[in-house]
């Protein structure tokens, strides 16, 4: 099967362009997807950070998301950076 992401990342590394890959991620543990999309695209350069989209952090609960502590997304942040030091973290709510 053939990654779209993958053609997509390697154009933006050739054109020097800096990318940040943001999630919508529910209820999912957001460590789990830290790990699983840094894996997969963090060894491209044009990768500077990741974002959340806080709107759907445990938007089961509350439909308009639940508020990230201070302590979350310094762990957060932690977690991205065990994959890519110089990476960042965006948070982000409508």
């Amino acid at each position: 099967m053939q990654d779209n992401n993958q053609e997509a990342l390697d154009l933006l590394d050739q054109l020097e362009f800096r990318v940040w890959l943001q999630v919508e991620h529910g209820d999912t543990k957001i460590e789990t997807l830290f790990d699983w999309i840094l894996t997969r695209y963090g060894n491209h350069p044009c990768v500077v950070g990741v974002g959340v989209d806080v709107e759907w952090h445990h938007s089961l609960i509350k439909p308009e998301g639940t508020p990230v502590s201070d302590d979350d997304a310094s762990a957060w942040l932690s977690a991205i950076r065990l994959h890519k030091p110089q990476c960042r973290l965006f948070l982000k709510h409508w």
